[in-house]
C-alpha cells in the first residue's frame, strides 16, 4: 500500500512540476494568440490570473499562487500597442533551461547576441518569425525567456 501512495505521489508531482513550466513551443505558440486564447492555453496549463499593470499593458499569470500572491512562478503577457506581444516566463531550474536551448536548436534559432547585463548575460535568438531574448542569472539557477515577433 505505501509503495502505491509513493507511486502516486511521485506521479501527480511530475505533472505539477510539467504543467508550471510550459515549454519553449508553447510560449511561441501563446505569444502568436490574443489574450482571450492566451488566458486558455494558460489556464489549462494550471496557470491562474493575478494581476494588470494598465501603465505597462501587462497582464501577470501565476503557477500556484497562494493568498498573498507569491507563486511557485510566473508569467507575463505584454500587449503593448507601440511594440506587439511579448511573452515571459522564468526558466525556474538548469534542467527548463537546458530543455528550453534544446527547443531554440530544433526550432533554427541562431543566437544574435550574447554581452554582460549586470547581474546576468543577455542573449538575443532569432529565426525566421521570432525574437527570443534570455536572461541568465551568474547567481542562481533562475533564467527568463522572454518571446516576441521578431521586427
Amino acid at each position: 500500500m505505501k509503495q502505491k501512495l509513493f507511486l502516486l505521489f511521485i506521479f501527480f508531482t511530475g505533472i505539477a512540476t510539467y504543467a508550471q513550466n510550459l515549454t519553449l513551443n508553447q510560449l511561441i505558440d501563446i505569444q502568436s494568440k490574443d489574450l482571450n486564447n492566451a488566458k486558455k492555453v494558460l489556464t489549462a496549463n494550471g496557470w491562474e490570473f493575478l494581476d494588470y499593470n494598465k501603465k505597462n499593458f501587462e497582464y501577470t499569470f501565476a503557477f500556484h499562487p497562494d493568498s498573498s500572491g507569491n507563486a511557485e512562478n510566473y508569467f507575463t503577457y505584454k500587449d503593448d500597442p507601440a511594440y506587439g506581444i511579448e511573452v515571459t516566463v522564468a526558466a525556474i531550474t538548469k534542467a527548463v533551461y537546458n530543455e528550453y536551448k534544446k527547443t531554440l536548436l530544433a526550432n533554427k534559432f541562431n543566437l544574435i547576441s550574447s554581452q554582460p547585463n549586470g547581474d546576468n548575460t543577455e542573449r538575443v535568438y532569432e529565426n525566421s518569425t521570432h525574437s527570443i531574448r534570455t536572461l541568465s542569472s551568474y547567481t542562481s539557477d533562475i533564467s527568463y525567456f522572454i518571446v516576441s515577433k521578431k521586427g
